[in-house]
């Protein structure tokens, strides 16, 4: 009986043992065809020019929004040039820093004033609409 158990034990461990490693082989394969799609993935998305361009085109649109005393637009755009850079986040890291530094610390002022003119601008219309549903009920 001791026998057939040392048996069993070897034919468990053996096969245990071939498992482990049909895994291993497995999860390997199964990392580097993961890594190769991350690649492919980062191989599509723009890298900085791109992004850059449509911070352009959002700026030149909030400038004119801004200069219209058009505030909701404003900060609208703002919101959004931030946006379009995310990508680069992921295919240009190092570059992406130096913009995440500028949109937060140097460009920052210029939100803060966006969304403080929209804040004056809808305090008096809360107001009157907060009246008019009053009067309503």
């Amino acid at each position: 009986m001791e026998n057939e158990m040392a048996k069993l034990s070897k034919s468990t461990l053996l096969v245990l043992m071939s498992s482990f490693v049909a895994f291993g082989a497995l999860a390997q394969d199964s990392t580097s065809d993961l890594q190769k799609q991350v690649d492919q993935i980062k191989s599509v998305l723009p890298k900085f020019a791109i992004p850059m361009r449509e911070v352009g085109d959002r700026f030149q649109d909030m400038y004119f929004a801004a200069r219209d005393s058009n505030w909701a637009l404003a900060a609208y755009m703002s919101k959004y040039m931030n946006g379009a850079m995310n990508p680069a986040s992921i295919t240009k890291a190092d570059e992406y820093k130096t913009w995440k530094s500028f949109y937060e610390d140097t460009f920052a002022p210029v939100t803060k004033a966006s969304r403080q003119r929209i804040s004056k601008l809808l305090t008096p219309l809360t107001r009157q609409l907060l009246t008019l549903a009053t009067a309503a009920t």
